[in-house]
């Protein structure tokens, strides 16, 4: 398990694809996304690779869920190619401080009984409004990791996306 984390815009991420998101979790179906992929298009960039979004990228979707659309939905709010994470160094960090598992995630999107996971390993976001309090317990405990983390959630004033 690798830990990825991006600085995010959580404020547009809420404004404007949230609500989307959302209905496509609460039913199950990726089409209000799919719309919202389309009319945003030159602003998302390949979830993989972190390139410009292609005409055709629906080609590039292997199962078609809701949490795939969303994969590719998000990349208007982060820059994939600016990973912060703690990478495969996150389990022991949580192993030898449980405590610090939640600063370290965030929370999961959910909407009905359905939790957006586009990787099937985890995806999480830490808001503005919990990014002080993450920095905050981060502090306590010395640890380099741990610091270039808590350094790293201090330029994330609009808050970061987790995943795996």
């Amino acid at each position: 398990m690798e830990h990825k984390a991006y600085a995010f815009n959580w404020p547009e991420y809420e404004a404007q694809l949230r609500p989307h998101l959302h209905a496509a979790l609460a039913k199950n179906d990726p089409t209000p996304l799919a719309t919202w992929i389309g009319t945003n298009l030159a602003e998302l960039t390949d979830p993989y690779e972190g390139g410009q979004l292609e005409e055709d990228w629906e080609g590039q979707l292997s199962s078609r869920d809701v949490d795939e659309y969303g994969d590719f939905a998000l990349t208007k709010f982060y820059n994939l190619l600016e990973d912060w994470g703690l990478g495969d160094g996150w389990i022991d960090i949580v192993d030898r401080y449980p405590e610090v598992r939640e600063a370290t995630l965030g929370s999961p999107e959910t909407s009905g009984s359905r939790t957006f996971d586009p990787g099937k390993m985890g995806s999480y976001f830490i808001t503005p409004a919990n990014t002080q309090a993450a920095m905050e317990l981060l502090t306590v405990i010395d640890d380099k990791d741990l610091q270039e983390f808590r350094e790293f959630l201090s330029h994330c004033a609009k808050g970061a996306y987790v995943t795996f």
